[in-house]
């Protein structure tokens, strides 16, 4: 129970100020390529953002079990949307990591951005996508010495 997250959400000139955080981020030539004007356009059109932020626990356990908890929280954040006709993106673009950003959109020392939430009406449902097959992904163990065989 300790709902390790925080969220910040952009709306109006809030938006306006991420998008212009994240173009200044990636013009600043850390990042793989600075941003194209159309994606610039496209950000701007989302109706709003909601950056995701958790304390970042020293122990490396409490860390991850934290970072699980953002995680699933998130997911069935976007569950709920989707439920409500509301899409959602869940964005990990490699400005989240940058101290700069950090600074300049509200997220405290010692606090990991978990990633960028775009949200608005979709102008389309997209199409669902190939997943891998279940018989790839799960193992059935029956007795220990199955896992004497899989070693």
């Amino acid at each position: 129970m300790r709902e390790p997250w925080r969220f910040i959400a952009f709306l109006d000139e809030g938006k306006q100020h991420l998008v212009e955080v994240l173009k200044n981020e990636k013009e600043k030539g850390k990042f793989p390529r600075p941003m194209k004007p159309e994606r610039l356009e496209q950000l701007l059109s989302i109706p709003a953002f909601v950056v995701v932020v958790m304390q970042a626990d020293p122990r490396p356990m409490i860390f991850e079990e934290d970072f699980a908890a953002v995680s699933a929280c998130i997911q069935n954040f976007q569950l709920a949307a989707w439920e409500r006709g509301i899409g959602m993106l869940w964005n990990t673009d490699p400005t989240i990591y940058s101290p700069t950003f950090h600074a300049q959109i509200g997220v405290k020392p010692g606090e990991k951005v978990v990633g960028i939430m775009q949200i608005g009406y979709p102008d389309m449902t997209p199409k669902a996508q190939q997943r891998t097959s279940i018989e790839e992904k799960l193992t059935v163990i029956t007795s220990a010495s199955q896992l004497e065989e899989n070693k």
